[in-house]
């Protein structure tokens, strides 16, 4: 059987797993192995006991080893108990501690991967492999470590018994067994390769429930209910045809070890049958043998199944792994020292970048944005905005040209401290399923609640967090569902604030307000600015109309720039926006 599996794909998967985490634990193995050779040996024990209880006993009349034998057989069915229980235990605790320290690595290999990363993997799919994966690599570790160890230890030790017993009958025995391995060898490439198509469906579905929850009011909105109950309906129906078919393979070893028993049988007993009647052999042995025959084919059935599970396992195995082997584009450089920021001044230097190779986002942009000034990003949608802010905070590298704070290139500095430099409020508000208090703090944790309400006041959130029946200890549920749109704008807004670094990076930063939120969440942020460097990206331009700088954007180039008197006298692509704007809002 282990040949099977070290001679498949998953070879290095398998060796990789017994190195990072099987030998890590490999104590709570050794007492774990020794008592399944323990309660292996007392299955072993009782079905020895048969002759010595059929020859000496019942067939001598012997009434005397009765009470004796009875004990026996207690006091190894007490011991084999304890065993089962005992290795049942220090299974689990290696099973969970292998699962729990896979998915904290995967997790924290995720948390250090980079956007790019993320937009080219389904968020269902991610979770998929963090759960559904991760159990079943923890079911074929359990299972394998019971299997491989106990059924090994009982199969071999009721092999000894028939052997003891009948030495011919048991080579008959050893030749008709083996036959059962065949089965288990061909069925496991189509199970590797079921399994693999079955863990792929599961993350289909994971992403398939992620993106409709979240996307539940536009589902509603225009009543596409039955049009996503039909897709689910779909997907599942494909997975319960690829989960019934696993089950046909996987069950199909079971009649033929069966009929392969069934002719091992029927031979042992006809043939030993006529060995006892001809006073060969003893009615004792025979039925030691027997027991021991019987005894041997659960083990044996288990054993053969190993091979399904194994390659379920592998499979997620391989899949996780997958994970861990991908590198991020955007790290820290070996050279890469602390950002130091004494003026906050952002230079972009002949920036260009792609996401696509072939398809320039960005066209050799270049400006800077004075220490303490407000600049303002404008443009039509896809014109490359929220892109430059992306690069800023080093989402992604530049394809050419440098972005430099205060003359430091931040390509050599650390992300920590790049980003700790940097505060961002985004049109795409990420809040999390905890406390008001929490969201605002995150990323400043050591903040006092008095610092808390104070940016709190200054967001014009303080008011609505009052009226909450927790106040700021009130949960909002996952991405602030209880709140509004704007009161959740409020708490990005009051976070980046708490945060209080030197470079503030404003994208859309009100678009989610109503007329009255804005003008005071404005008066906020026109406090917040002073003394700081800010990167305001704004759909309504008429609220960037005293920005220091204001830099229009075309189809990822810059094509203007300076203050909106002098662009709107130039009459060029801002003079149009603003006045297209100007005339829609008439």
């Amino acid at each position: 059987m282990a040949s099977v599996l070290l001679s498949s794909q998953y070879a290095n998967v398998l060796k990789a797993l017994m190195r990072e985490y099987v030998y890590v634990y490999w104590k709570t193995l050794v007492w774990a192995g020794l008592f399944m050779a323990v309660s292996a040996g007392c299955l072993v024990t009782s079905t020895k006991l048969i002759q010595p209880i059929v020859d000496d006993i019942l067939i001598s009349k012997n009434a005397t080893q009765l009470l004796p034998i009875s004990i026996t057989f207690f006091c190894i069915f007490m011991l084999k108990g304890f065993c089962d229980y005992a290795e049942s235990v220090l299974l689990t605790c290696f099973g969970q501690r292998v699962l729990t320290d896979l998915q904290v690595r995967c997790f924290r290999h995720l948390m250090r991967a980079d956007i790019r990363f993320f937009n080219g993997i389904a968020t269902g799919e991610l979770i998929s492999r963090l759960t559904s994966d991760v159990s079943r690599l923890q079911d074929m570790v359990t299972s394998a470590f019971i299997r491989i160890g106990k059924d090994t230890f009982t199969v071999v030790g009721l092999v000894g018994v028939a052997f003891y017993a009948d030495p011919e009958l048991a080579c008959v025995m050893l030749i008709i067994l083996p036959m059962a391995l065949f089965p288990g060898r061909i069925l496991g490439r189509y199970m590797r390769k079921i399994a693999d198509q079955t863990q792929k469906e599961m993350g289909r579905w994971a992403s398939f429930l992620s993106q409709c929850f979240q996307g539940i009011r536009i589902i509603k909105a225009y009543g596409m209910e039955d049009h996503e109950t039909g897709r689910a309906t779909h997907i599942a129906q494909h997975r319960y045809e690829l989960t019934v078919h696993s089950a046909r393979v996987r069950s199909i070893v079971h009649p033929l070890v069966e009929l392969v028993g069934g002719i091992g049988t029927c031979s042992i007993i006809v043939v030993g049958g006529w060995l006892v009647i001809q006073d060969v052999r003893t009615t004792g042995a025979l039925f030691s043998f027997l027991g021991a025959l019987i005894a041997s084919y659960r083990p044996l059935k288990s054993l053969l199944n190993l091979n399904a599970t194994m390659q379920e396992g592998l499979a997620a195995a391989q899949r996780l792994y997958a994970i861990l082997e991908t590198h991020p584009h955007v790290v820290d450089s070996v050279q890469a020292k602390e950002l130091v920021v004494s003026k906050g001044q952002v230079t972009f230097d002949a920036v260009r970048f792609s996401y696509r190779e072939g398809a320039d986002t960005l066209s050799n942009i270049s400006f800077v944005v004075q220490p303490g000034k407000k600049a303002a990003l404008v443009g039509a949608s896809g014109a490359g905005k929220s892109t430059l802010l992306s690069l800023l905070l080093r989402f992604y590298d530049p394809t050419h040209g440098r972005i430099l704070i205060d003359g430091q290139d931040i390509a050599y500095v650390t992300q920590t401290s790049l980003r700790r430099a940097l505060s961002l409020v985004s049109q795409e508000i990420s809040l999390f399923d905890d406390t008001v208090r929490a969201n605002i703090a995150y990323g400043s944790p050591r903040a006092s609640l008095d610092a808390i309400q104070q940016v709190a006041r200054a967001s014009a959130a303080h008011e609505f967090i009052k009226e909450l029946p927790q106040g700021y200890d009130t949960p909002i549920g996952e991405n602030g569902v209880t709140l509004s749109g704007g009161q959740r704008q409020r708490l990005s807004i009051a976070r980046a604030m708490l945060k209080n670094a030197p470079i503030l990076l404003l994208d859309e930063a009100t678009s989610a307000l109503d007329g009255a939120s804005e003008q005071k969440v404005q008066q906020a942020i026109n406090l917040l600015i002073k003394g700081r460097t800010t990167l305001i990206i704004a759909h309504r331009l008429s609220t960037i109309l005293d920005a220091d700088e204001i830099f229009v954007f075309d189809r990822g180039k810059l094509v203007e720039h300076g203050q909106h008197e002098g662009l709107l006298a130039h009459k060029g692509v801002y003079a149009h926006l603003y006045n297209s704007q100007a005339f829609k809002e008439a």
